[in-house]
């Protein structure tokens, strides 16, 4: 695309524009996002429905080798820190592995990857590790697999699927990409994490450009209509399919809708003041051609 994202890595790590201090930074060019919004607001609903954590972001202006280059959002990168993506500090013991920020990702491009055995979800990793401890996340992957999708899944307690996920922050994640329609939700940029040796717990929310509409197929451009819950969707959502077959997850989706559902005015508000409240002083509409 013409209008290209960037990385940052400082050589020491600061705070940019008040958000937490870092080195390392991502410049988001949302050129197939003409608003520049949608990962504004999927961050908005992140943040409403209280996923552990949200990226923080600004907007900005950015100027590169004396070249105007745009409107850009200035985010936190995506990785695992205390002030990121916080996975603890467990090491692998036995067959476990301790803790790791996985992402479902089918380009599977990453140093380290696997294709789970039952649900066929190709998985990559995004935090440091060895492989032998690559070997003991596919084990427990197929453990959640196993359980999932087994006979005994609904049972509450030992043997079901409740003590492996986060359930509330699966609810979350599922309704805020079934609510904008994220054509990549499950097939790419889907992050789960494990904290020392907790539950697995899918977030954060991230890449939303091509959501809400800002797509030509698979439907996804019609305001109406499931696409993560639906039979036959090409994205990896046999967890979900399997997960609205137990009432109990289906009757939590629900109540949760409810809830987010009677926040869409404070919504709506947001992507109405965003112009005034997020966006440069210095218009960039003002100059040709720019976006």
């Amino acid at each position: 695309m013409p209008k290209q994202p960037f990385k940052l890595k400082l050589s020491k790590a600061a705070s940019l524009l008040g958000m937490s201090a870092d080195k390392e930074w991502a410049l988001l060019a949302n050129y197939s996002d003409k608003t520049l919004l949608r990962n504004a607001v999927a961050f908005c609903l992140s943040k409403t429905l209280g996923l552990s954590y949200t990226p923080a972001y600004r907007f900005v202006e950015l100027e590169l080798n004396g070249e105007y280059k745009c409107v850009y959002q200035l985010v936190e990168h995506i990785k695992t820190s205390s002030s990121r993506i916080d996975i603890g500090s467990a090491t692998p013991v036995g067959d476990d592995p301790g803790d790791f920020l996985l992402e479902i990702d089918d380009h599977l491009d990453a140093d380290y990857w696997f294709v789970s055995k039952r649900a066929w979800v190709p998985y990559t990793f995004k935090s440091d590790t060895t492989e032998t401890q690559v070997t003991q996340v596919q084990k427990l992957i197929q453990q959640f697999e196993d359980t999932l999708f087994g006979s005994n899944f609904m049972t509450r307690g030992p043997g079901g699927y409740l003590p492996l996920m986060d359930t509330e922050a699966f609810v979350d994640f599922y309704l805020i990409n079934e609510l904008m329609k994220n054509n990549d939700a499950f097939f790419s940029s889907t992050f789960i994490t494990r904290k020392d040796d907790g539950p697995l717990v899918f977030g954060p929310i991230w890449d939303f450009d091509i959501a809400a509409g800002n797509i030509n197929y698979n439907g996804n451009d019609a305001p109406t209509g499931w696409w993560l819950r639906k039979q036959g969707a090409t994205v990896y959502n046999g967890y979900i399919l399997q997960l609205f077959t137990d009432p109990v997850f289906e009757r939590h989706v629900a109540a949760r809708w409810k809830f987010l559902s009677r926040r869409m005015p404070d919504i709506q508000r947001f992507i109405q003041a965003m112009p005034r409240r997020w966006m440069p002083r210095r218009s960039a509409t003002s100059r040709p051609g720019t976006s």
